[in-house]
């Protein structure tokens, strides 16, 4: 058989939301959010390991602690290493990536298209802004999760479902608190 390539167009809504508040404060925030202690290489180890749909929902559930959304997977400082890639020469904005997710809430999507894992888990990137706040862009993930694909009434509930959450989270950290 030949190889063969395709290439598909498709449409991504990008969001940024921005806020007054320091990046500082919304990085610990999110890490709180996204149980930065727990998550990250522990969650990848209970995903690679996972003997049951059982198992996984208890390890999943017990990192969210029935009060997160979302888990962190991975992240990483893009500004931090710019720097050190330009001997220091070049000064960055604060840029961290965070790749974030919750294996419950993507398996629908998973289960109606496997390609959508090409973006799952899905990324926030965090930025500093010029004034010293703090902005936060990802991609819409109804927009980019099983782009092209065909869609149904499950797969459509649970992409709207990860648009909210998203959204819901990511105003959650950017808030800034009243003090009275």
């Amino acid at each position: 058989m030949p190889i063969t390539k395709q290439t598909n167009a498709y449409t991504v809504h990008r969001v940024v939301i921005s806020s007054p508040k320091p990046i500082n404060a919304v990085l610990r925030d999110l890490n709180f959010e996204l149980n930065e202690e727990k998550a990250g290489i522990h969650l990848m180890m209970k995903l690679a390991s996972a003997a049951s749909r059982e198992d996984l929902e208890t390890a999943i559930n017990g990192m969210t602690e029935g009060k997160r959304d979302f888990l962190l997977f991975a992240s990483g400082s893009h500004s931090r290493w710019m720097e050190a890639y330009s001997n220091h020469q070049l000064k960055f904005r604060q840029t961290v990536v965070y790749t974030i997710g919750n294996p419950l809430l993507a398996a629908p999507v998973l289960k109606n298209d496997m390609t959508a894992g090409l973006d799952i888990p899905p990324k926030l990137l965090v930025q500093e802004t010029d004034n010293g706040g703090t902005r936060i862009i990802y991609d819409l993930p109804s927009s980019i999760m099983a782009a092209g694909a065909p869609r149904n009434a499950e797969m459509e509930a649970a992409l709207d479902k990860l648009d909210k959450k998203f959204e819901l989270l990511v105003n959650k950290v950017l808030t800034v608190a009243n003090k009275l």
